[in-house]
């Protein structure tokens, strides 16, 4: 099976897109984003998004990790499609449905802006506590629980030299979340934060739009931010602005890799 993409990141995290619109349907998507995910064996990426038509709306996102499950949402995701929604001459605004619901993207030079709705701290996919506190790798994780469409923990730490995968992995396998959890890791600096993440379904990723919208409404709800926090991932840096009902909007720039054909097997 050949298949039409063009890839696409946000500060590093990476994704395949079909537009189905002008390729028709990608069968089995869950085995395509496993496949075609893996670096150097295939395309390589942090998944796959699928844009199709949507009534009354710009388009449909759904988004696949690179294990081959379904997620909720995706930031730097709504913000590539925003960019290539643009590029192809269809507005400079747009209304994305999600399975999270509508994401409202817009695009002006070279920001790309997702107005990603109201961060929660209680939410069915959150354990009833809002804060806990771990003990992993030796040392003591003290984890802010938060929703954005997808369920996030987030933990202020004083470096970040550690394994982050394994705690990430561990509290993922705790069974306190029930629908698993992306984990990020935040070093408080002056306006924001350095941060490593670990996402549901991707392992590490060099960045995370949902994660960051995380890591600002844990930093406002904890006092550190104002309302607005950039923060900086292995991949690059992506700003957040925070209003007091906890409405979340991520900015940052998209970039194009590189378009092609990729042929799947074994499907």
């Amino acid at each position: 099976m050949k298949i039409n993409f063009f890839k696409m990141h946000g500060a590093g995290n990476d994704y395949i897109f079909v537009d189905e619109r002008t390729f028709g349907s990608v069968p089995h998507p869950s085995k395509v984003a496993e496949i075609a995910s893996k670096h150097r064996f295939s395309v390589g990426s942090d998944g796959l998004v699928l844009i199709s038509e949507e009534k009354g709306r710009s388009c449909r996102m759904r988004i696949f990790n690179a294990d081959g499950s379904e997620g909720m949402t995706c930031g730097n995701a709504l913000r590539c499609v925003g960019r290539y929604l643009h590029e192809n001459g269809e507005g400079e605004r747009f209304t994305v449905a999600t399975c999270s619901g509508d994401r409202v993207v817009t695009v002006s030079g070279d920001t790309v802006t997702v107005d990603m709705g109201r961060a929660v701290f209680r939410s069915p996919d959150l354990p009833p506590c809002g804060i806990f506190v771990m003990q992993s790798e030796s040392e003591e994780f003290a984890f802010t629980t938060v929703s954005v469409g997808n369920p996030h923990a987030v933990a202020f730490v004083s470096h970040l030299n550690f394994n982050v995968g394994a705690v990430a992995n561990e509290l993922a396998s705790s069974g306190i979340f029930p629908f698993g959890v992306n984990v990020e890791f935040a070093l408080p600096r002056k306006l924001g934060a350095e941060v490593r993440v670990v996402e549901r379904g991707s392992g590490e990723t060099l960045s995370c739009g949902s994660g960051a919208c995380a890591v600002a409404a844990a930093m406002k709800l904890h006092g550190l931010i104002d309302g607005r926090a950039e923060l900086h991932f292995r991949g690059g840096v992506l700003a957040v602005d925070v209003a007091d009902d906890y409405g979340l909007k991520l900015s940052g720039s998209v970039e194009k890799s590189f378009e092609g054909v990729v042929e799947i097997d074994g499907i």
